[in-house]
């Protein structure tokens, strides 16, 4: 290689069962925006997304370098192609770079021993490394150990048995270094592809949990724009290229603490004009800070409740955040932000993760409920993922808790290709604790049968009417939650099958070592397999999938028979008096949240109760046999909401693994049918 002129950069998800990540390469797209201002104008950057472009990008135009960016829902792949591009040509460079990259010198050392098809690895931030790189391949044509001995800054390397490395490159603080993909460009094919924008207001993040990323040191100092000029813009650009192409509505903020500085009004703002132009976006992915509550709920209400607001605690135990050196604010305080943002028209959600160093039973499932009863609308339940990269991905750290460190393939992170005239075929894998000296593995078991209640009874409001009444009545809703998992749990249940399912499905997926998993991966017919949908699925998603749509009147039985349980103990419950109140109710509500994939109206359904009106003034009194009064209603299905299912329903697809991935993409609520009383003539 005497020249760079051609450099190509793939950020890529895999296709095998539909689009495993569904945003666009905005991280690729700031490289090589940057490399063709300070590099070289002329430098012919093509940035790849799915591997079939990426193949017809390589024979159209063999490139000088390669640049991966390497995650965790990817890196089986990024290595494969690697190689297979390795094997086209040695005189290609290789580059990785991005998260899934060993933290310690010793596991890096050993990571690109094992995969020789890596020239180099930049680590951490990497437009200055990346542009180090380049000139020192300019200067050093064809000769990648003079490269290496150069030890250049985040750049690391193999070389005559030897790791490479040196100290980190400055970080860049002001991000109006970095040229805009966008507005230059480079972004507008995948506009066409269906894929979600991706924009970033800050690079960085001040906490320091052990068991992330970004709580390594290094990313503790903020990066950010001087202004919101260069986000307008681009928000501006972005909406007129959604709406010329019928594309992604929804929005994914990369901010780690969006709405924690000052300046994230100004960001709202722009976001907030754009919707009212636009109606882009429809909807913000974003994780928002913690520590300013108020500004936090300002930013929701500039953009009209389109995102929500992220309380995230982890664990509510002191013990637990002390060994993963964290702090949460007070959960009153946290109680507060959740309601706000929702009487503001957001959406509130907290996190809980399982298995972390100290985690009891007894402590995950008492958090959990406290999350329940300070009233957030939607609780994320993980299990501990050992993330590589992280202070938690360190064998010392594992040896000192005790943690059963297991493997599972990523749902949807699988699938065959044809790339350069060979047939790859691969599954991604991540690495995650089910147990610890303070935590059993049926422990771990029960808890996770017990997130699955939640997702599937409290998370995106299904049964909020229920759930409405028991608060109008002071009645604990963790409670009520607590007899629903009961309830589907207990023998004759009919959802008790649907859980034991779960069940297996939970444990099987489990392998003892990464040398497992991969073997079992690449055994013939099983990438197949996942591809058919017999292995891989989200098991979260995909459960509550079956409980709260093919099985929804049973889950809604389920749902009324603990609500009129935990009312009737408490007096509030009169069967005379309010059993077909309550009867109705569930019609109601089933008519409301069944079939919410079928996107059709239901038409005249008959009732003895103004439901519709009760919701509409916020009457959640029991009703009784002498309030009856007949109502008609349609229960219509909101034509913005056909659109955007069927954008999703592209991506994903319309199988029952499609349908459950775009659980996870936007609100559920948001496919329920809208009530109307009909007038009578």
């Amino acid at each position: 290689m005497s020249r760079i002129e051609s450099a190509y950069f793939c950020d890529l998800s895999h296709t095998g069962q539909g689009v495993s990540s569904d945003t666009m390469p905005y991280r690729s797209g700031c490289l090589a925006a940057y490399l063709k201002q300070n590099f070289s104008a002329d430098l012919h950057c093509g940035i790849y997304k799915f591997v079939d472009d990426f193949d017809a990008g390589f024979r159209e135009r063999t490139p000088d370098v390669v640049c991966f960016s390497n995650f965790v829902w990817n890196e089986q792949l990024n290595l494969r192609l690697a190689q297979r591009v390795k094997d086209f040509s040695r005189d290609i460079v290789v580059v990785f770079g991005g998260p899934q990259f060993p933290r310690m010198d010793d596991g890096q050392g050993a990571f690109l021993r094992d995969n020789p098809q890596i020239d180099f690895f930049i680590e951490k931030e990497g437009e200055r490394a990346m542009l180090g790189l380049f000139n020192a391949l300019r200067e050093h044509p064809g000769d990648l150990d003079a490269v290496k001995s150069l030890r250049l800054p985040s750049v690391r390397s193999y070389c005559n048995g030897e790791f490479l490395s040196s100290d980190y490159a400055p970080k860049i603080l002001d991000l109006s270094e970095v040229v805009s993909p966008y507005t230059t460009g480079l972004m507008t094919p995948f506009f066409r592809q269906n894929l979600m924008p991706v924009l970033q207001t800050s690079r960085g993040c001040p906490f320091t949990c052990t068991y992330c990323v970004e709580g390594d040191p290094y990313h503790s100092t903020i990066g950010k724009h001087p202004d919101s000029t260069r986000f307008s813009r681009e928000i501006d650009y972005i909406a007129k290229e959604v709406t010329a192409c019928d594309g992604n509505t929804l929005l994914n903020l990369a901010d780690s603490n969006f709405g924690m500085y000052p300046e994230d009004i100004e960001y709202a703002k722009c976001m907030g004009e754009s919707i009212g132009q636009y109606g882009f976006p429809s909807y913000i992915h974003v994780a928002t800070g913690k520590n300013n509550k108020q500004r936090v709920n300002d930013v929701v209400r500039l953009v009209n409740g389109r995102m929500r607001v992220s309380a995230s605690v982890q664990s509510l135990d002191k013990e637990v955040l002390e060994n993963i050196k964290r702090s949460n604010i007070d959960t009153e305080e946290l109680a507060i932000l959740g309601k706000e943002a929702i009487n503001r028209g957001g959406d509130c959600f907290s996190e809980i993760i399982l298995a972390l160093p100290g985690d009891t039973r007894e402590k995950h499932i008492s958090g959990v409920k406290r999350l329940i009863d300070s009233g957030f609308n939607h609780i994320a339940l993980y299990t501990l993922m050992i993330l590589s990269g992280s202070l938690m991905d360190d064998r010392d750290h594992q040896e000192k808790y005790g943690m059963d460190i297991r493997y599972r393939v990523l749902p949807r992170c699988f699938g065959k290709y044809e790339f350069l005239g060979k047939s790859i075929g691969c599954a991604e894998y991540e690495a995650v604790c089910v147990a610890q000296d303070s935590l059993s593995f049926e422990d771990y078991m029960e808890c996770r049968c017990f997130a699955l209640t939640v997702f599937a009874f409290y998370n995106d409001k299904a049964f909020g009417y229920l759930q409405n009444i028991l608060e109008h009545y002071g009645a604990p809703v963790s409670e009520w939650i607590s007899r629903i998992h009961d309830l589907c749990m207990a023998p004759g249940s009919s959802l008790r099958e649907i859980y034991a399912h779960f069940a297996r499905e939970t444990e099987n997926e489990l392998f003892a070592s990464p040398a497992d998993i991969l073997r079992f991966a690449d055994s013939p017919g099983t990438i197949e397999k996942y591809m058919n949908g017999e292995f891989g699925y989200n098991l979260l998603y995909t459960f509550k999938y079956k409980i709260i749509v093919p099985a929804f009147r049973e889950a809604c039985d389920i749902a009324v028979q603990a609500f009129t349980s935990l009312l009737g103990e408490m007096g509030v419950f009169d069967p005379s008096a309010s059993s077909r109140y309550v009867e109705e109710l569930g019609r109601y509500i089933s008519s409301k949240c069944r079939d919410m994939f079928d996107a059709n109206d239901i038409r005249g359904v008959r009732f003895s109760y103004d439901f519709p009106g009760r919701e509409r003034r916020g009457d959640w009194t029991l009703g009784d046999e002498g309030q009856a009064e007949e109502t008609t209603c349609d229960f219509l299905y909101p034509e913005e909401t056909r659109r955007n299912l069927a954008t999703l329903s592209k991506l994903f697809g319309t199988d029952e693994q499609g349908q459950a991935r775009i659980f996870t993409r936007i609100p559920i609520q948001s496919l329920y049918r809208v009530p109307a009383a009909v007038e009578r003539d």
